[in-house]
């Protein structure tokens, strides 16, 4: 291609965050350390592509199946969900000091992270347009966006 790509689009939320489990588990032997990305956030990042992250306020798991999965996904909203009871409670107590919903402050954990993405809402609901605008004005520590990392099951070393 002769036009440079100015913006990719990848699935990011708390609830999915195969795109930074590799750099943030490097050098480790979990399964989540492995780069099922390929360095896409990284390489985006170099030649100044915006990443926009898609379904924010939706998890992801392969469908059960004995088959490879590579192409069949469900989608699900994990807000409120009972398989996400931790990351359910910390959005809450967080949405709590901020005086906003569990879904501004998913909002402000994407935007938090360096890469200064956007968000690709995806919806039609109010209620999720509102939880984007009110996520610009929460701004999470290191150590609450963490939090939120670790309620969403994942691991620090």
């Amino acid at each position: 291609m002769k036009q440079p790509i100015e913006v990719n689009q990848l699935q990011f939320s708390v609830a999915h965050t195969l795109l930074i489990d590799s750099a943030i588990m490097t050098n480790r032997f979990e399964a989540n350390s492995l780069d099922h990305n390929q360095g896409i956030l990284d390489y985006c990042r170099s030649i100044n592509c915006t990443v926009q992250a898609w379904s924010p306020f939706r998890a992801a798991k392969p469908e059960a199946s004995t088959e490879l999965v590579s192409d069949r996904i469900q989608t699900w909203p994990y807000l409120s969900d009972s398989q996400f009871p931790m990351l359910n409670a910390k959005l809450d107590e967080f949405a709590k000091r901020f005086g906003v919903s569990p879904g501004a402050v998913t909002i402000a954990w994407l935007l938090r992270h360096p890469a200064n993405m956007q968000i690709v809402l995806g919806s039609t609901k109010l209620e999720r347009v509102r939880d984007a605008i009110d996520g610009l004005s929460v701004s999470l520590s290191r150590e609450e966006w963490y939090e939120l990392y670790i309620a969403g099951g994942n691991i620090v070393p």
